[in-house]
């Protein structure tokens, strides 16, 4: 499983579906579940200045996870999708582990995959990999 092959094909599927999930729940926000939802649950769980923090988190998640899908400024995109990920997760207190809806594990799972992207950067099959051969 060394193949550089094998590995920029993970990375590229990991990008794909991490970034398609940010953009449907941003896009969810903002035509679906609507602002004034959000707003109002971001309200009720405490979460500091809700309507700014609303609309900042629903424009994140559609340009950093459409930048995870091109794979461009990945690991930025990934690392401020993370944090992001994890400062809502402060505020919203009530889930709990292996709970009915929502639980931790699916959180989990999410940020060990931006996590991932993180670490091992967009790969070949990205705008940052096309960019960092023509450096070379």
């Amino acid at each position: 499983m060394h193949n550089p092959a094998i590995r920029d094909a993970m990375l590229l599927l990991v990008r794909i579906v991490v970034g398609i999930i940010c953009i449907i729940r941003g896009l969810d926000k903002l035509f679906f579940r609507g602002m004034d939802d959000t707003i109002g649950a971001y309200s009720a769980a405490a979460v500091p200045a809700p309507a700014i923090t609303g609309w900042i988190t629903m424009l994140l998640e559609i340009f950093l996870g459409a930048a995870l899908v091109v794979g461009i400024l990945t690991t930025f995109a990934a690392g401020i999708l993370f944090f992001a990920s994890v400062a809502l997760q402060y505020f919203v207190a009530e889930i709990e582990f292996l709970g009915e809806n929502p639980s931790y594990e699916s959180l989990l799972m999410f940020v060990t995959l931006l996590l991932v992207i993180v670490v091992f950067g967009a790969g070949r099959a990205s705008v940052d990999g096309v960019l960092t051969r023509a450096e070379s």
